[in-house]
């Protein structure tokens, strides 16, 4: 799951996600980071990663999986 913690963002005072900072590049683990344990991703984290990619977030994976299998994360976002 996305946590702004974790991204060094958050919620501002109105309760919106604020823009992530785009001259930055944000890579997550996948398995047990950003997929839970049945290796999906939760809606809150797909609505969260969506709303920062549509604001300039720069993101990709990293993990131990085969790229054939990374491949397939997209799709879910």
């Amino acid at each position: 799951m996305i946590s702004p913690v974790a991204t060094g963002m958050g919620d501002d005072a109105e309760g919106d996600i604020l823009k992530p900072d785009v001259s930055t590049l944000y890579v997550s683990d996948l398995d047990g980071t950003l997929l839970g344990n049945d290796t999906s991703l939760s809606q809150y984290s797909k609505d969260t990663l969506n709303a920062m990619l549509d604001q300039g977030l720069l993101f990709t994976v990293a993990g131990a999986r085969s790229i054939a299998s990374m491949v397939r994360l997209p799709a879910h976002v």
